[in-house]
């Protein structure tokens, strides 16, 4: 009984959704009518145009051949610092600001009496 009461509202709510389809699509057919491209595409371009400068061309790389990496390329997470081996406080400086969130200073936990 369930299975064609089932059958029954759903053919009824599609063909109450048809007609809107078909709207949605002559309305989609007109807007596709007045499309002019070139002008549509500068307009596109001059809205979300940043200012900066285009970037230059990137040079292929040959990821087929293997790389001969130096001795800068593996220290990528390595810290800097001076050069007689110190780390550079100016450096250590720039992410103390990020760190609040994480810190557990002058946090009191405060616990409930349920009783």
């Amino acid at each position: 009984r369930r299975l064609k009461g089932g059958y029954s509202i759903f053919s009824e709510i599609e063909q109450q959704v048809m007609p809107i389809i078909g709207k949605c699509l002559e309305g989609m057919k007109a807007a596709a009518e007045v499309v002019d491209e070139k002008n549509d595409s500068q307009m596109l371009i001059e809205l979300h145009k940043s200012g900066f400068e285009r970037p230059g061309d990137m040079d292929f790389e040959d990821f087929s051949q293997p790389m001969n990496r130096t001795s800068s390329d593996s220290s990528l997470g390595t810290p800097r610092g001076t050069l007689d081996g110190r780390l550079d406080p100016r450096l250590l400086g720039k992410n103390k600001g990020k760190r609040w969130l994480f810190s557990r200073k002058n946090k009191t936990v405060i616990t409930e009496d349920f009783s």
